[in-house]
Parts: structure tokens; C-alpha cells; sequence
């Protein structure tokens, strides 16, 4: 008695799609845009810790920005994360020190017609670091559904 087995997918050609380098672009791509999104949305919604000092919520709001969520003076870092075409995230140069913490050469200081009014850091005051980076866990079936899809794809003979 001879067995015969008929498949309707191709290990072979899902092999090369998952070992080809448009896999891991296309998912990098996928992942990456999604954190992007997540951490822009964290961002906007005000939760990023530690909170502002009083301080820079009273600079801010006599310079008529207001507001008292972290990070999110303007908005210019919430819009500026986006993911590469590798799946790298990209975003305004100065998100790196907010996520590493940094001392600033020069505080505001008080508010004059409109302009901000800064003095030496002579005290030597630290931002804390602020980690506005979000895997979106609660929302990250989304981009697996994408992947798996394209995976189904590539199993088909």
C-alpha cells in the first residue's frame, strides 16, 4: 500500500519568503510604524513620567504654550516619530536626551514680551529622563494580523 500525501502549501517557498530580506523589512516596517503611532499617541495623551515641575508649567503657560503634559510643549516630537523603511524610529534629534536625561547648558527662566528669558544652568539642574516609548501591547494584534496575513500568503503553492 502506498501513502500519498497532497499538501496545498509550499514549505520551500514559505522558507525563502521568511529567509528573504523583504520579511524583515516588511515587518520592521510594520512593527516600527506601529510603535511610532503608540508612542506618538502616549505622548499626546499627556502620560509620559515623570510630571512637569511647577515651574515649567508656569514658564509655559506665561509664554502662552500652557499645558501641563510632558513632552508635549508644541507637539514638533509627538509628530516627528515615524518609522524608517527599515523599521528604525525616527524623530526630532533632541527626543534622544528626553529618553536619557540630560542637563541643560541654559533653564528658562521667566517670560518678557513674549520671548522666553533663559540664564545659566549654575545649579546644575537635571531633566529626569522621560521613556515616551510604547510598544502599544494593548493594540499589538494589529500589526501580528498584518504579518501573519502576508505569511498565509507565502504558504500558498
Amino acid at each position: 500500500m502506498k501513502l500519498q500525501v497532497k499538501t496545498t502549501f509550499s514549505f520551500k517557498k514559505l522558507t525563502n519568503y521568511m529567509s528573504a530580506k523583504a520579511f524583515s523589512t516588511k515587518a520592521g516596517q510594520v512593527f516600527g510604524a506601529h510603535i511610532a503611532d503608540s508612542s506618538r499617541k502616549f505622548i499626546e495623551s499627556g502620560k509620559v513620567t515623570p510630571p512637569l515641575k511647577p515651574s515649567t508649567v508656569d514658564i509655559r503657560s506665561e509664554f502662552g504654550t500652557g499645558g501641563s503634559k510632558p513632552l508635549h510643549e508644541t507637539g514638533t516630537l509627538a509628530k516627528s516619530l515615524k518609522a524608517t523603511k527599515d523599521g528604525q524610529l525616527k524623530m526630532e534629534h533632541y527626543g534622544k536626551y528626553h529618553l536619557e536625561g540630560f542637563t541643560p547648558k541654559q533653564i528658562p527662566f521667566k517670560v518678557s514680551n513674549g520671548k522666553k528669558i533663559f540664564v545659566k544652568n549654575t545649579k546644575g539642574i537635571k531633566v529626569e529622563p522621560r521613556n515616551f516609548i510604547s510598544y502599544g501591547m494593548g493594540r499589538i494584534n494589529e500589526p501580528f494580523r498584518e504579518i501573519m496575513k502576508n505569511i498565509r500568503k507565502a504558504f500558498r503553492k
